[in-house]
């Protein structure tokens, strides 16, 4: 597992065995989980979180991933997606812990909005989900008004600024 980055210590209910850090290559983690949720390879671009778990052995596996991109002052999260195998292979207590604590998708949105908020404006996701869309809401996002995308502000914007970072994650499109 990578060295741990600098972030907000999770509760020490399930600190010892999950832990959320930005790897260098989202692929060399999480290249099958990806495979099998999107049916697509890893990006090989932008920046990638990865939450691990470590077994009661004391080896490590990857239980989410997230993607994060930026394009000006824009930040644009996408791939969440969960190894629900792992999942399955902790003890029902840490299954029941980390779920009460907001779950794999909830602590990998938190971590990408305390690692990367200085860098950027807003943040940007969408949620065609219903599932992920309540933890994404949960985790910080608000609805935009607009169809499935969702934004976090870093800072309070003015509604031109608002807009015109709207506007530029519609251009986009799917992310």
């Amino acid at each position: 597992m990578p060295d741990r980055v600098d972030i907000e210590s999770p509760p020490t209910t399930w600190a010892n065995w999950i832990e959320v850090v930005e790897v260098p290559d989202g692929a060399v983690f999480c290249s099958e989980l990806f495979r099998k949720t999107f049916g697509q390879t890893v990006p090989n671009w932008g920046r990638h979180i990865v939450a691990f778990y470590t077994d009661p052995s004391g080896s490590a596996h990857a239980l989410s991933y997230l993607h994060f991109w930026q394009r000006e002052r824009a930040g644009f999260i996408g791939g969440g997606c969960t190894d629900g195998e792992v999942v399955r292979s902790m003890s029902r207590e840490q299954q029941t812990l980390f779920t009460e604590a907001g779950g794999a998708l909830f602590h990998t949105l938190r971590f990408a909005f305390t690692h990367f908020d200085t860098e950027i404006d807003a943040f940007f996701g969408l949620a065609e989900n219903p599932r992920a869309r309540e933890v994404d809401l949960a985790a910080g996002f608000e609805d935009s008004g607009i169809g499935n995308l969702l934004i976090r502000a870093t800072k309070p914007l003015d509604s031109v600024l608002r807009a015109k970072l709207i506007d530029q994650a519609l251009e986009i499109g799917n992310f």
